[in-house]
């Protein structure tokens, strides 16, 4: 946190108030940000923890902080994320556009919690480059972003005051406020020049929960939005959410029967010793996916403008044979586990 508020309060925009929000922590939080509200430099909301932490969430924490935002535009972040120098202003050079409802900064992985960096780290790097620098970049120019990160989103407060903030109902509220604006037809925007830097999971088990948190709450915000397919919505709001639904959810089901259907037929096959047949198309497939990877890798970096980044060209196998397989599989246990509204926490 005090990484948090120092990147905040170094950003050269000065029209601006510092709000953190201390949800009940048993940690050092109150103490650090506290430091920093004596000298008059912050905002410090202290908000209890309810009696039952089932009834505590990130989106409480942020409404409750809400309510002392006096700005035009509100900037939600994370705790454990800093902000660029020039993210502020970057900013609010398209604040004027009065049809712009919201923006989504680009966020970064600076390292894994406690500084960590090792190879799941570096595939979290990987994994963010192309889902931000080219996903939101390029759904943002055919204004179809559906996303903004709950790390880095700044949201006109008029606004976001009429479509009743952050709901409580999902495990993703960022995911499910983005959709709120969505609906108001006004226009979401992805600044790529407006930048933070947060951490990752460190280790297998604190990734694997974080994906099953995400997984389970974006099944829970597509299926409470689903009216942008039923309701007068503009076609393109429309074919995005079911583009969304599809490659996500739908391919997620997919895949584990196209294994087995694979698995079948290569042990019917060497049983028949004709195993050697099924060598070649599966060369090709496995060609043409690092080779579609490789292209995805090289036009994220290039949009990144960090060539530096370059040096994780030798994940692109292991991205593609195993972590995206591994997550669809970690994505497919929690779609099933919000389809049967199986118990499930933030944490």
């Amino acid at each position: 946190i005090k990484e948090s508020i120092e990147s905040a309060l170094a950003t050269d925009y000065l029209n601006k108030e510092i709000i953190v929000i201390d949800d009940g922590s048993t940690d050092k939080t109150w103490l650090i940000a506290n430091s920093f509200a004596q000298q008059g430099l912050i905002k410090l909301i202290h908000r209890d923890a309810p009696l039952s932490p089932n009834k505590s969430s990130k989106a409480s924490a942020l409404n409750h902080g809400m309510n002392y935002a006096t700005g035009d535009y509100v900037l939600c972040m994370d705790g454990d994320t800093k902000l660029d120098t020039y993210a502020l202003r970057n900013a609010a050079q398209y604040f004027d556009d009065k049809s712009t409802v919201a923006f989504s900064g680009n966020v970064k992985i600076l390292a894994g919690d406690g500084g960590v960096n090792n190879v799941l780290t570096k595939l979290q790097t990987y994994e963010y480059m192309i889902a931000i620098e080219l996903g939101r970049r390029f759904t943002s120019m055919f204004q179809v972003l559906l996303v903004i990160s709950g790390a880095f989103g700044i949201f006109r407060k008029d606004i976001i005051k009429d479509v009743h903030t952050f709901d409580k109902d999902t495990l993703t509220e960022d995911f499910d406020l983005t959709l709120k604006f969505r609906k108001t037809r006004g226009k979401i925007r992805f600044i790529p020049e407006s930048i933070a830097y947060t951490y990752c999971p460190p280790n297998w088990h604190m990734w694997i929960a974080q994906r099953n948190r995400w997984a389970y709450g974006q099944f829970q915000t597509l299926s409470k939005n689903k009216n942008i397919i039923t309701s007068k919505f503009p076609l393109k709001d429309k074919i995005s959410f079911i583009d969304m639904f599809v490659l996500d959810i739908i391919l997620s089901i997919i895949f584990p029967i196209g294994l087995t259907v694979l698995g079948i037929i290569s042990i019917v096959m060497f049983m028949g010793d004709n195993l050697h047949v099924l060598v070649y198309p599966l060369a090709l497939v496995m060609s043409a996916f690092l080779i579609l990877e490789l292209t995805v890798f090289s036009f994220a970096t290039l949009y990144s403008g960090k060539f530096s980044n370059l040096k994780l060209v030798y994940l692109v196998p292991v991205m593609t044979f195993f972590y995206r397989p591994y997550l669809k599989m970690i994505n497919l246990r929690a779609y099933l586990r919000a389809y049967f509204k199986r118990s499930a926490s933030w944490d």
